[in-house]
């Protein structure tokens, strides 16, 4: 049975694949829904959605903030809940101010707590990175100051 192309249908066939597990099919879906009604904000947040169920974390922001602007005259649960995935998105890239934004927004002071816990931890790992690599090169620069090893004799 082949599917009728319309935005309904296209939009119902994505919701049906993203609670399948199908997201690969579902982005195809969501785009060809997107493109059918460029003012619609519901495509892309499943689009989104499809691409953060995928852990396609980057390919996600895009449509979640082209939703977040379509949907600005929504409901107010339809903004926390656009806001709410983008925390999720640029949480799980690492983009802690981004994700700290997005779940205040949203009104989610634990999530924001949270990953402020989370970027503390994660400076607190680079600076010790950085300060291993600052002695590995101190450790390199007295070695290249040093005179070579002398050959050992009789060879």
């Amino acid at each position: 049975m082949a599917l009728n192309p319309s935005f309904e249908n296209l939009l119902l066939a994505c919701e049906v694949e993203i609670s399948a597990g199908l997201y690969g099919e579902a982005v195809s879906r969501c785009r060809q829904a997107a493109d059918k009604n460029t003012d619609a904000w519901l495509p892309r947040l499943y689009l989104g959605t499809a691409y953060m169920n995928n852990d396609q974390f980057e390919e996600a922001v895009a449509p979640l903030k082209k939703a977040l602007e379509l949907a600005k005259d929504q409901e107010r649960s339809t903004r926390i809940n656009i806001h709410t995935r983008l925390g999720f998105v640029y949480e799980k890239q690492g983009k802690y101010p981004e994700a700290i934004d997005a779940y205040q927004k949203a009104g989610m002071a634990e999530a924001v707590a949270r990953v402020g816990q989370e970027a503390g931890r994660s400076e607190e790992q680079e600076k010790l990175r950085r300060e291993e690599q600052a002695k590995d090169l101190e450790k390199m620069l007295k070695n290249l100051g040093s005179p070579p090893p002398k050959p050992p004799l009789g060879r």
